[in-house]
């Protein structure tokens, strides 16, 4: 139960910082940023759809996250969380999280701006910019790509 409370007020968090949003766009390249606004929200669910995917890379696969998150793809999120994930986020992987969970992930999104990764061993950390804070997102290289790990 309090594990179960604990991912509840980190998707909370997280849903209440971070943007909806079909695509992010270029806010600042010197300080290697990406802002995601409410403009470009206009057909969310479209622009998400038409593009495609990116693991290639710790910075594409967190702009990756964002946009499932925004999107509210149960499918895609669970595509961002490598196996060895927090133990919060292993229903984003199961795909067992509630509607109302993605919906808070989602509004937590609002604004993000995805900086640049700095690269460990095996991990990658990405600094995101969100509405009231500031957070590092932990990504982890698998077969697939770079996914979540933690944050």
């Amino acid at each position: 139960m309090k594990q179960l409370l604990n991912f509840v007020s980190v998707l909370t968090l997280v849903a209440a910082l971070f943007t909806f949003s079909g695509c992010i766009g270029r806010e600042n390249p010197a300080l290697g940023s990406e802002k995601t606004t409410t403009e470009q929200t206009t057909n969310t669910s479209s622009k998400t759809q038409m593009q495609k995917p990116d693991f290639s890379s710790p910075e594409a696969a967190v702009r990756t996250f964002v946009r499932a998150a925004i999107a509210k793809d149960v499918d895609l999120l669970a595509k961002c969380v490598h196996k060895d994930c927090a133990e919060e986020f292993k229903t984003l992987l199961n795909k067992s999280t509630s509607d109302e969970m993605i919906k808070q992930l989602a509004e937590m999104f609002t604004d993000a701006e995805v900086g640049d990764a700095k690269e460990e061993k095996i991990d990658a950390h990405v600094a995101v910019k969100l509405t009231s804070r500031d957070e590092v997102l932990t990504m982890r290289k698998s077969d697939a790509g770079w996914q979540l790990v933690d944050f």
